[in-house]
């Protein structure tokens, strides 16, 4: 089996050393430059990693860039890893995808930690699964911005969870793409995706009215499915990025000062979505100690506490760690004062 890295890159220069030492068990590693003027060419170059540059096209067209960097590997590439500049391989990843891999799957899915709790980057906050590890003679780029492999007509590609291949992802700041999305959704309207990527963005600018109305719009979009299983890995997904949008919905209306029990309105809406999901049982305790619904709390928390997976939902690991057991131990001690005041 042949495994190749295959991304893009522009002014890198601090990510190319790094990138490329966690990337050392691959057969090929290939970057394609969208413009670099920092050194990132002349560093990939002494690596051995450049596999073309051209100047970036404005707007910027992710899903061409990466498609132009598949054309660069040779045919005889069996699998392709496509990570940024900016993560880095966990070590074992090789060998996970090698007993993992069959000829009737597309693609891999992998556990992805995207967001740190503090600021060494040692201790992950948010992590999910990825699936950005495909057959490259079936699978090929889509959407300009936020871009997804799919098989090359389009459809969902045949995709096997792998455990073993863990990336980390260590962004340095912040980038804006409301206005790339802006403009794609003038002509894909319907994709709902693009609203909550979207209604992210204008979260990180503190545009909290936008963001509700995108985070509203899915909501709208993504009301019916026609799927009669709805414990399939599709419907699972659809009901937590739902359940999420509820609880992005309560942070945006928490900023603007909104009322509290709307708040709680909105982790209760959550709840409803995507009942197996500890995150949505967390946000609605916290909601309900914010009020004084010590009772509430106290059954939201236990609730949450007896999810024990999080399944194929992105895991926010501030609702994983003490919070909900201090929730649970300081609602059951303000239940017995108001129980032992009321009988004096």
């Amino acid at each position: 089996m042949k495994i190749a890295i295959s991304t893009i890159a522009k002014n890198e220069i601090h990510n190319v050393e790094s990138f490329i030492e966690s990337c050392a068990s691959a057969d090929l590693v290939s970057v394609f430059d969208t413009g670099s003027t920092d050194g990132t060419i002349e560093l990939l170059r002494s690596y051995g990693a450049l596999a073309g540059s051209e100047e970036s096209p404005k707007p910027f067209d992710f899903a061409r860039a990466r498609n132009l960097a598949l054309e660069c590997l040779p045919e005889d590439i069996d699998v392709v890893i496509s990570i940024d500049m900016d993560e880095r391989l966990i070590p074992g990843w090789r060998e996970a995808i090698e007993e993992a891999w069959t000829e009737e799957i597309d693609s891999l899915s992998y556990w992805y930690v995207s967001e740190w709790a503090d600021a060494e980057k040692t201790i992950p906050a948010v992590e999910g699964w990825r699936s950005k590890i495909f057959n490259p003679k079936r699978v090929k780029w889509f959407r300009p911005i936020h871009e997804l492999p799919l098989l090359k007509n389009g459809e969902s590609p045949n995709m096997k969870t792998c455990p073993g291949v863990i990336v980390h992802h260590y962004q340095e700041g912040s980038r804006d793409y409301s206005g790339q999305l802006t403009a794609y959704m003038v002509t894909h309207p319907e994709d709902s995706d693009a609203y909550i990527q979207r209604a992210a963005e204008y979260q990180k600018l503190k545009e909290n009215r936008k963001a509700i109305a995108d985070y509203e719009t899915f909501l709208d979009l993504t009301k019916k499915t026609d799927c009669e299983n709805k414990e399939c890995d599709a419907c699972q997904l659809l009901a937590g990025k739902r359940a999420r949008a509820w609880i992005e919905i309560a942070d945006a209306k928490n900023r603007m000062g909104v009322k509290p029990i709307e708040i709680i309105q909105c982790f209760l809406h959550a709840t409803a979505e995507c009942p197996n999901m500890r995150e949505t049982w967390m946000h609605l305790a916290d909601g309900w100690m914010s009020i004084g619904d010590y009772p509430s709390a106290y059954g939201a928390a236990m609730r949450a506490l007896a999810i024990t997976d999080n399944g194929i939902n992105v895991k926010d690991n501030r609702c994983w760690g003490e919070l909900g057991r201090q929730i649970a131990s300081t609602s059951l001690t303000k239940i017995i004062e108001r129980v032992n005041n009321s009988k004096q």
